[in-house]
């Protein structure tokens, strides 16, 4: 195993896991190096780092050009995590480093290598090499920290995998494949978690459906996630939205909101979602933190910069919130937000 160390002179406190570059070649491997960068993405987040940013902002920076300092302004964070991956047969190798981006200077890389069937391990591996790198302390018995994972089946997984990378995608016609992807998953392995999790998204994402029908398959499919690993952060977030949206349970959605901030503290999307319950509830000050931590964690996420700048304008900071919504209107895909950005633009002429 090879294993560099360098000195580092101040804590890095953000970090950015650029996408894997896939070694093998072929569709299933980028596929599979696709789902590597968010599941070590994931994993960081849920250890507890203080700032990671979501692979949806990151994966802008697929095959850039530009470089490390470059990426890391723009990202705003002081270390970013490259990897390539290669699988070849029934076993998996990992190659990683972490890059101090002010300096632009490697300050740790290592390699890892395992089977297919122990491929949750190898995830959990590569985040503790990444946060013992950055010295990150993981006190025994933290909500964030890696357990002994159980195997999956490979096919499983990589649906699982295709599922996730669909989804990402938003039109009508991924998101089904999305859902076939899930459904496959589960028949490959009735114990993985995380698709019962993929299928509670879909349906709490799913606009085809009434929600009188969609959310209690949502809740569903979460508990059911959550039965098998109660440590999943989505899941809980999934189950506070319902608890929100569907069943008017205020204290059980704050309940869950916070507990998949506490089991995910770096996961942007818990904290957009319960900015609009806390916004919902008249906590507006609690809002606007919650939808700029948001933001912090995913730059470029629309709907974060969206709702910052909604939770600005609730709570009186005008100022303040005309450059998220000008940016949003500005630079959002008019293919999906048209509504909003032409209502907004109204807004914002009206009291200019």
């Amino acid at each position: 195993m090879l294993r560099l160390v360098y000195t580092r002179v101040q804590p890095i406190r953000s970090i950015a896991v650029l996408p894997f570059r896939d070694l093998g070649g072929g569709t299933a491997d980028s596929f599979f190096a696709d789902g590597m960068t968010d599941a070590v993405t994931t994993e960081l987040a849920k250890l507890g780092v203080s700032k990671v940013i979501s692979e949806t902002s990151v994966a802008k920076f697929k095959n850039t050009k530009e470089s490390v300092p470059q990426i890391a302004r723009a990202l705003g964070v002081d270390a970013v995590v490259e990897g390539a991956v290669l699988r070849e047969g029934d076993r998996v190798r990992i190659t990683v480093q972490l890059i101090r981006a002010d300096i632009d200077r490697h300050l740790w890389a290592d390699s890892y290598q395992r089977q297919m069937t122990d491929i949750l391990a190898l995830q959990d591996e590569v985040a503790l090499g990444v946060a013992h790198a950055i010295k990150l302390e993981l006190s025994p018995g933290a909500p964030g920290r890696l357990t002994s994972p159980k195997q999956v089946n490979p096919d499983a997984y990589e649906a699982y995998l295709k599922g996730r990378y669909f989804m990402q995608k938003l039109d009508e016609e991924s998101f089904s494949r999305a859902r076939d992807y899930f459904q496959q998953s589960i028949h490959l392995d009735p114990n993985y978690a995380p698709a019962y999790a993929g299928l509670s998204d879909y349906y709490v994402l799913d606009d085809e459906l009434p929600p009188s029908e969609a959310l209690p398959k949502a809740r569903e499919y979460a508990q059911e996630a959550l039965r098998l690993d109660s440590t999943l952060p989505d899941s809980h977030t999934s189950l506070a939205y319902i608890y929100f949206y569907f069943d008017w349970n205020w204290s059980g959605a704050d309940q869950e909101f916070k507990r998949a901030i506490a089991l995910g503290p770096g996961l942007a999307r818990s904290h957009r979602w319960y900015a609009i319950y806390l916004a919902a509830m008249g906590r507006t000050a609690e809002a606007v933190t919650e939808a700029q931590r948001a933001v912090d964690l995913d730059p470029t996420n629309w709907d974060a910069l969206y709702n910052l700048g909604v939770q600005l304008m609730r709570a009186g900071r005008v100022a303040e919130a005309r450059p998220y919504l000008e940016r949003f209107v500005r630079e959002a895909p008019a293919s999906l937000y048209e509504k909003d950005i032409r209502d907004l633009s109204a807004e914002l002429a009206r009291i200019r």
